[in-house]
């Protein structure tokens, strides 16, 4: 039987509803302040906890992100959330940084540390490099070039390997993005660290304007060059290629979605239930249904609209 798992997002605890009856094999979420998200798709301690306990009881599984780049004054805060984190009996902690996965692996037994697409893991060596400091599953980079890559990080390590599947792509490399710092800065007051710090630089902790998905025009010495979303690049849709994925030695599929609507999580993993099933139940028959390629067009419509109400276009 292939090790092929169905990864959902829940940036709620309706949308980790809907992804387990809709067939997800396991759900991310983070906790607040260390998840790379902004707070309306991170949980408070007890709705984690809460909707960590949901998930195990239908027999699911529950990575919690903790997957911002740790300031040195962010440490014990960041000790301690991965303390509660690993009481709350999460199967795994999502991080992004070297330090963050061997203070997992060092201090926590019984619980996988998986490093982040935040991470961009984009080579053998670098796969090699994270897999001898403990990761159990590596995300590789969204801006993998090809399947060639993959096979080559598949061949250089024996842990789990993870894609992104489906969702917007970034027009930098994950986690290195200083364009929010540029857009917009900050200072405000942090609550939980009891410090003022500047928000909204190089991404680091989840405060991305989306720079990249906005119109800009390009011009030179007066005149327009070019004028649009001069930087978006298309989603990632991985109906067509999921065999391939497959065939390489992929074993866990990402859904985006933490930050998107309910309905969306629901409709995603719908969509790629049915195709990663038809897959595993006839290989040499896949194909990509028609209605499933109208279904992609749909999620594109949500990712749409949840830009637009950002004042993105």
């Amino acid at each position: 039987m292939l090790d092929v798992e169905l990864l959902a997002p829940a940036g709620s605890f309706k949308a980790a509803q809907y992804a387990i009856e809709e067939g997800a094999d396991a759900l991310y979420l983070g906790l607040s302040g260390v998840s790379m998200r902004p707070r309306r798709a991170e949980f408070d301690k007890e709705e984690l906890d809460k909707t960590i306990k949901l998930i195990h009881s239908k027999g699911k599984k529950a990575y919690v992100v903790a997957n911002i780049f740790p300031k040195s004054y962010d440490v014990d805060f960041f000790k301690d959330a991965l303390e509660d984190i690993y009481r709350m009996e999460a199967d795994a902690i999502v991080v992004s940084d070297i330090w963050s996965l061997r203070y997992v692996k060092d201090n926590f037994k019984n619980i996988e540390a998986h490093v982040s697409i935040q991470a961009s893991v984009s080579s053998d060596k670098t796969a090699a490099f994270y897999e001898r400091n403990g990761a159990d599953v590596i995300v590789v980079s969204r801006s993998m070039p090809n399947l060639e890559d993959i096979k080559r990080i598949r061949k250089a390590v024996s842990c789990r390997l993870e894609v992104f599947a489906h969702g917007g792509i970034c027009f930098m490399y994950d986690g290195n993005c200083y364009m929010s710092s540029h857009f917009e800065q900050k200072i405000k007051f942090d609550k939980e660290r009891n410090i003022h710090r500047v928000y909204g630089q190089n991404n680091t902790k989840g405060e991305c304007h989306l720079v990249c998905k906005r119109p800009f025009e390009l011009r030179e010495n007066g005149s327009t060059l070019a004028k649009g979303c001069l930087m978006r690049r298309n989603d990632q849709v991985g109906l067509r290629d999921l065999p391939l994925y497959i065939e390489s030695g992929i074993n866990i599929f990402k859904l985006e979605g933490r930050a998107m609507a309910d309905n969306y999580v629901k409709r995603a993993v719908k969509l790629y239930r049915q195709a990663i099933d038809t897959y595993l139940n006839d290989s040499a028959g896949y194909t990509v249904a028609e209605k499933w390629l109208s279904q992609a067009e749909d999620l594109k419509e949500y990712r749409l609209e949840y830009e637009r109400k950002w004042k993105i276009k």
